[in-house]
């Protein structure tokens, strides 16, 4: 927790199992809303939900395991997953991104830079093959 007394600590204080139930209750009331509605308040408003480490964060910055044969598979250290009491249609509505669209638009910006020719690579190499031996 920090001492800024700014009220609720922001994203480092730990829930508790009452602030879990509470928080979870929260966004399952927020899922329900009519899209329109729903769509109004989180253009709005930041929405924090509880996360795997049972902190609260911004919505925005939380994603949702719709792909556990990959989320097993791959370094995710980077990424935030809502709490596993919150199921993935719940998530979804709310805001969270899915792991599938995330791990999708990272590898469209890995794949948006250039790779050279092999033609190319390949007189690269030859050029330089003396100091790779």
């Amino acid at each position: 927790s920090s001492s800024s007394g700014g009220g609720g600590g922001g994203g480092d204080a730990v829930l508790d199992d009452a602030q879990l139930g509470l928080a979870q209750s929260m966004c399952v009331l927020l899922s329900k809303e009519p899209t329109e509605e729903r769509a109004a308040l989180l253009a709005k408003a930041v929405v924090h939900a509880p996360s795997q480490d049972l902190r609260m964060r911004p919505v925005q910055a939380l994603v949702y395991d719709d792909a556990p044969w990959l989320s097993s598979s791959v370094q995710l250290k980077h990424l935030h997953f809502v709490h596993k009491s919150l199921s993935n249609s719940v998530a979804q509505a709310i805001g969270a991104r899915s792991l599938r669209d995330v791990l999708l638009s990272s590898q469209a910006r890995q794949e948006a830079i250039p790779c050279p020719r092999a033609s190319r690579l390949h007189r690269f190499l030859e050029a330089r093959r003396g100091l790779f031996l």
